[in-house]
């Protein structure tokens, strides 16, 4: 079963009475948080400024907040004004204010549902969409039922009244209009009602699908990840979640459309029979007609999206290469395929565009056929005006509900939307099920290692070995296409061998929590970038580690006097174009040492050191019994190290 807003806050009133018991602070009850069906993500507490709302005053979901004079959680639960109040662990709670909410860390936790490890089929998110912002789906419903009674209230006016307004004159129109007054006003205020009902709980259940997704990425293998561009991976990802939130507002749209619908077809069928079935007919048939062509221009537009990126590269691309192009003298040849793709693009772009229009054509022959049908045919019958006016007015809501409906059923089936991600999506753990945390990282070894490349004809590693033990530097050598990098990832268990064993403490790595051993390795990759960031926030990022973490890191790649001096300290920006390779170098070493790591990994990222400041380094993290495992061509480095591993076909101990 799919854990409730509910259970939430009872999983949050659990979880701090189990760090005030054991007297643990942020960090505990983080690492706790799964074994209570969540995670808690860090969040910044706004105080508001000029033109801005402070935090206590903007509903956010409940949070987990923690004193400033001693570190103690508290609860944080939004009220129906959507205010916060804030809840003892007696049960007692007081309303927010200024003064209240300055004696709370700016620092706070907000819960997201932990999805664990089983696939996350449509079923299972869809349910967990649904399960979230469930009273006020369950008020946007009762909403859409007034305003389908709203709505047709006219017709019910004008079939109550129309013949004494006919007879009587001025006075029964007056009260008539008084009567469609009355309705505009109470459909106004439903739709409203409605709106607002269903931007909330379409809101929550974005934060659940968004927490389930990245719970999922956490989980499935790294070489998943790996295996498809980042660029490819990004879209599915955008694509993925935008159909699952189309999916959930799809369906309470359906839902709310039927609730809509019932008054007016009740009316109708009152006011009319006959000619209500007639009517009813023609919106059945134009109402298919309208979602197939919807469907069809989704369908073809997203065939054009293909397009598109295709003419990109035969245009762009040749475009970038035109001189090289004319020497081989195939110009004509790039210019043939680049006119191609953009005719192909254009016939995709108006054929979609066509289709929308003959879907609008048939909105609007609906629009104004089906009441005039039901109108005519009630005159026909002789009901007489009032009668026939009734069941057309009453149409009219019926159809623009038909039309809802059809634009719901028009999309593109989610399956077929979430199909490229479904391998993501649906993949078996990056590791089993209760998997066991091997505690700190005494020793790494991978045995007889063989790993191959997809698609490559031959391996890239064979029968390879190593040892690392704590607070000893193995160095991994070679050219480049050697391998170092394969090892490297092997190493992180980013990669799975062919064959062979990767074993933490002397434990198959396939048989631990993989997560929590990657938790104790600090890493800088090869290519690593930074974005413009403060040195803080490059060091520490969102972990909630104190500053002097940060200093501490610094001091340790020879850091903190360049910091100290520049005018800004430790919140300085920086960024790749901005700063010296070797100080980008040091500051990417010091965001993996501010974790203390049992175990460091560097792939060539020592290249812009000076020797000095590498020899000083490496003491340093002997000292401290860190195990350094270094992808490098540096003679220097290589030097440096207690033992190397050629893969170049040579090996030194």
């Amino acid at each position: 079963m799919t854990a409730s807003a509910g259970d939430i806050v009872d999983g949050l009133r659990a979880l701090i009475r189990d760090g005030i018991r054991k007297g643990g602070g942020e960090a505990d009850l983080r690492a706790a948080a799964p074994a209570f069906g969540m995670r808690l993500r860090r969040v910044r507490l706004q105080p508001g400024s000029r033109g801005t709302t402070p935090w206590w005053q903007r509903d956010q979901g409940p949070l987990l907040a923690f004193r400033q004079i001693d570190g103690g959680p508290v609860l944080l639960l939004p009220d129906r004004r959507g205010s916060y109040r804030l809840e003892e662990t007696d049960g007692r709670s007081r309303a927010m204010d200024a003064t209240l909410a300055a004696t709370l860390s700016p620092d706070a936790c907000a819960p997201v549902r932990a999805g664990g490890v089983e696939p996350l089929t449509p079923a299972r998110w869809l349910e967990v969409a649904l399960s979230d912002g469930r009273d006020d789906r369950m008020l946007a419903l009762f909403a859409a039922a007034g305003c389908g009674v709203a709505a047709v209230l006219p017709a019910v006016a004008v079939l109550l009244l129309g013949e004494r307004a006919l007879a009587r004159g001025a006075m029964a129109l007056a009260a008539l209009a008084v009567v469609l007054l009355l309705a505009a006003s109470a459909a106004g205020l439903c739709d409203r009602v409605r709106r607002v009902a269903s931007a909330r709980s379409g809101a929550a259940s974005d934060l659940g699908l968004h927490g389930l997704l990245w719970e999922r990425l956490l989980a499935v293998p790294p070489a998943m990840l790996r295996a498809v561009a980042g660029a490819v991976q990004e879209d599915r990802l955008r694509d993925g979640i935008t159909a699952m939130q189309q999916a959930v507002a799809g369906r309470d749209a359906m839902v709310e459309a039927l609730v809509r619908l019932g008054p007016a077809l009740v009316v109708m069928g009152w006011a009319a029979a006959w000619p209500a079935l007639a009517g009813g007919f023609m919106m059945i048939v134009g109402g298919l007609l309208h979602a197939w062509l919807l469907r069809r221009s989704a369908r073809i537009r997203r065939a054009g999206r293909d397009a598109a990126a295709d003419s990109w590269y035969r245009i762009e691309l040749p475009a970038a290469s035109l001189p090289q192009l004319r020497l081989l003298g195939a110009d004509r040849w790039a210019a043939d395929r680049a006119m191609s793709a953009l005719r192909n693009l254009s016939a995709q772009v108006g054929l979609a565009a066509a289709r929308r229009a003959d879907a609008d054509a048939v909105a609007q022959a609906l629009m104004l056929g089906v009441p005039l049908l039901v109108g005519g045919l009630a005159m026909r019958e002789g009901s007489g005006l009032p009668v026939a006016a009734a069941a057309a007015l009453a149409a009219l809501p019926a159809v623009r509900t038909v039309l809802g409906l059809a634009g719901a059923f028009g999309r593109l089936p989610d399956g077929e939307l979430i199909a490229p991600l479904r391998p993501l999506l649906e993949a078996a753990p990056d590791s089993p099920p209760g998997a066991p945390d091997p505690g700190p990282v005494e020793r790494l070894d991978l045995c007889d290692v063989t790993f191959t490349h997809p698609r490559a004809p031959a391996p890239c590693l064979r029968g390879v070995s190593l040892s690392l033990a704590r607070g000893q530097v193995v160095a991994v050598a070679g050219p480049s296409g050697s391998g170092k990098s394969t090892l490297i990832a092997l190493a992180l268990g980013l990669l799975r061998p062919d064959s062979g064993m990767v074993r933490i403490n002397g434990r198959d790595l396939r048989s631990l929590d993989a997560a929590a051993v990657r938790g104790r390795i600090g890493a800088v990759l090869q290519d690593e970038q930074i974005g413009v960031a403060t040195i803080r926030s490059v060091i520490l990022g969102m972990a909630p580690l104190p500053v002097e973490r940060a200093w501490e890191a610094a001091r340790l790649v020879r850091l903190d006097t360049d910091i100290a001096a520049l005018p800004m300290g430790i919140q300085t920006l920086v960024g790749e174009d901005s700063f010296p390779a070797g100080l980008m170098q040091r500051l990417l070493i010091a965001r993996a040492l501010a974790r203390d790591p049992d175990l460091l990994v560097l792939d060539e990222a020592t290249a812009a050191l000076d020797e000095d400041m590498q020899a000083a380094l490496f003491a340093d993290l002997r000292a401290r019994g860190i195990a350094v495992l270094v992808a490098s061509h540096r003679p220097f480095t290589l030097a440096l190290a207690d033992q190397v591993l050629d893969l170049s076909g040579s090996a030194r101990s």
